[in-house]
């Protein structure tokens, strides 16, 4: 049958629709699998640090918790992407230098294989990662490995790209993956980190991958994860608190895109959950916490070398809890001895001085929280009695001022009224003679 050209054209239409629609349809699907794909490898607890620790072997056995991992998955306005960036700022991480996380931006390729792909990030042990899963490159930097088969947890081999950097807290980095041209080998992808604290830029490395994986897609994961040893509680995780920000990406055709379209946020369900968070502080900005983070106690009414003394002297403190904690309690102890323990807030203590000879002491706050964690705060001291003028020394100068304002009633301790009476008498000359000859 004769089909003119306008039937020609109508046909052809209706097929690039078709096809349109199927790659659109196969693309949404991959998408899916994907998720599904790394959700079942990191909602169970899988952890990264096969390839973390180039330690390239079976998974690590926890005793008794596996850490929750915290997933932002982000999704950028369009495909064929030839360059992304994030910034990641180590808000709180205890032990930098020495801890066990990992902070990573996981991301995809247009014809790579389905559910795997690619990241890069920055390690609380002072490493800068880039690696390709599935594709063994054989054209790399020499900071780059060909591992084998079992990859950080995957099937096939892969190249993983390590270098020793400095992380510093507080300071903010941008990670970014870029296109850089093309060989007879394939595509050339450089991932640099940048300290934008200092400005300084450092190639991680450069990694070929085959022409036919094409370009990064728009569907990638920025994850907290723990690949350190087998702990026996969630409470023995150290606390880490960085923000995933300024999601950037240029296409094909040169198109810049500042924002990602939109986002979803995930944690790890185990045992371990309640120590992780993930908090969306706009659409381009993630903070992801994971670990245990102690409360803080502070001492604010003494300093170090205070003299302390009186029937009734009140120390002043504050406990707090982070994150989502709660205080439970907070005690005051001089020395080893607890004195007093409160329940609520404000955790301002009163106790009295009179009871202890004069001398050196050390006085501690220590707040519980709902997780049975306790923080303290110490502050040597001085108890005094007796010490009116406050010289450090209980002598002659304290008696003067004793014997002036004898048997006056309305009297502070400064001017005599030692055990808070208010009256100048017997009973604090006794105090006085009790202490005298005290000196710090």
């Amino acid at each position: 049958m004769f089909l003119d050209l306008n039937d020609h054209i109508t046909e052809a239409n209706s097929v690039n629709v078709n096809n349109a629609n199927m790659r659109k349809n196969k693309h949404q699907m991959a998408k899916k699998l994907t998720q599904l794909i790394f959700n079942l490898k990191h909602l169970i607890g899988f952890s990264f640090s096969i390839l973390v620790l180039g330690l390239f072997s079976p998974l690590i056995a926890y005793a008794t918790v596996s850490p929750a991992g915290t997933y932002t998955w982000i999704y950028m306005p369009a495909n064929n992407l030839t360059t992304i960036s994030h910034d990641v700022t180590i808000n709180n991480v205890t032990n930098l230098g020495n801890a066990d996380y990992f902070w990573s931006h996981q991301f995809y390729f247009m014809g790579g294989p389905e559910g795997e792909g690619a990241y890069i990030g920055i390690q609380g042990i002072n490493r800068a990662v880039f690696s390709i899963f599935d594709y063994a490159s054989t054209e790399v930097s020499p900071s780059c490995n060909v591992q084998q088969a079992g990859f950080d947890g995957y099937d096939e081999s892969g190249t993983s790209c390590i270098i020793s950097y400095p992380i510093t807290q507080g300071h903010t980095y941008q990670l970014q993956v870029t296109n850089i041209g093309q060989d007879s080998q394939g595509i050339n992808w450089l991932g640099t980190v940048t300290d934008l604290t200092t400005n300084q830029t450092t190639d991680i490395a450069t990694v070929n991958v085959d022409s036919s994986w094409g370009d990064i897609s728009d569907l990638s994961v920025v994850w907290t994860e723990d690949f350190g040893s087998a702990v026996d509680s969630c409470n023995e995780y150290q606390y880490s608190n960085v923000t995933f920000s300024n999601f950037e990406a240029t296409d094909m055709n040169d198109v810049q895109y500042t924002a990602p379209s939109s986002n979803s946020d995930n944690i790890s369900q185990n045992s371990c959950t309640p120590s992780s968070f993930v908090t969306d502080n706009n659409s381009n900005s993630f903070t992801q916490g994971m670990g245990y983070n102690p409360p803080s106690v502070n001492i604010s009414s003494i300093s170090n070398n205070s003299e302390v003394y009186g029937n009734a002297f009140v120390l002043d403190s504050s406990a707090t809890a982070n994150d989502n904690g709660t205080i439970s309690n907070s005690g005051l102890y001089l020395n080893a001895g607890l004195i007093q323990a409160l329940t609520d807030p404000p955790y301002n203590f009163t106790f009295n001085a009179l009871g202890y000879p004069d001398g050196a002491y050390t006085v501690t706050v220590e707040a519980t929280d709902d997780q049975s964690e306790t923080t303290s705060s110490q502050v040597p001291v001085y108890i005094s009695n007796g010490d009116l003028n406050f010289d450090g020394q209980v002598n002659i100068s304290d008696l003067a001022i004793l014997a002036s304002n004898w048997d006056q009633t309305g009297q502070t301790y400064a001017e005599g009224s030692i055990n808070g009476s208010g009256t100048v008498d017997i009973s604090d000359l006794a105090i006085l003679a009790a202490n005298w000859g005290w000196a710090e």
